[in-house]
């Protein structure tokens, strides 16, 4: 199997990378530029196609069984304005589908946010697939337009397509100022780490777990 994965050299892309090679994919992967670092050390290299998501082409997606996009712009605060999130995250996110589409690869998973479900979510104990998208702020919008547009690109196009909604992912290769990182930083160096008053409820998932559910998907 070869699969082409979009932010390969991210937080959840790294780990799949790995998870994926465990499993004999080949990997054909995105990334902004050489100089994007994987954020945890790769048992091996894919085939790296340095470019944005908007420079993508037919050609790059030949020869690809599935597409797996897990690439975002802003996912942690402060996130950027609604014209970039909407920019980067619907508009060159979906050129890039109608091309990978075009060269005639019509299975597509995504990474989505369960930011997308804003105001709805406070009204659940647990939030079901299903619960009305109402994002507050410009990058959960983004990924809730990107949602739907993909949603009605796919069926347009014949193609299959996966959203995977995660929560509060933490691990090895997460931004340093999220709140895992900062917690162990603290625990190891024995400092006080202030805090509120506990009344959120968050669900946190290993990043391993998500990265296997992303590789788990392409053998259905």
């Amino acid at each position: 199997m070869k699969v082409f994965v979009t932010g390969a050299s991210g937080f959840i892309g790294s780990h799949f990378v790995n998870q994926a090679h465990t499993r004999g994919i080949e990997i054909v992967a995105q990334r902004r530029s050489a100089e994007s670092k994987p954020r945890v050390p790769l048992l091996s290299q894919p085939q790296w196609i340095d470019c944005q998501l908007d420079q993508l082409s037919p050609e790059h997606f030949v020869g690809c069984d599935a597409l797996v996009h897990l690439a975002s712009h802003t996912p942690n605060p402060p996130y950027d304005s609604f014209v970039n999130c909407l920019y980067w995250n619907v508009t060159a996110t979906t050129q890039m589908f109608e091309s990978a589409g075009n060269a005639g690869l019509k299975r597509w998973i995504v990474a989505g946010s369960c930011f997308e479900y804003g105001k709805s979510g406070e009204r659940y104990a647990f939030i079901p697939n299903d619960a009305p998208l109402e994002p507050t702020s410009s990058y959960p919008a983004s990924k809730a337009a990107a949602s739907i547009v993909l949603s009605g690109l796919a069926i347009e196009a014949g193609a299959s397509l996966l959203i995977g909604r995660i929560f509060q992912v933490y691990g090895d290769g997460e931004q340093d100022s999220r709140f895992w990182p900062s917690l162990r930083r603290a625990a190891l160096s024995g400092l006080d780490f202030p805090m509120t008053m506990g009344d959120q409820v968050r669900d946190f998932v290993p990043v391993e777990q998500v990265a296997k559910y992303f590789v788990d998907a392409l053998f259905r």
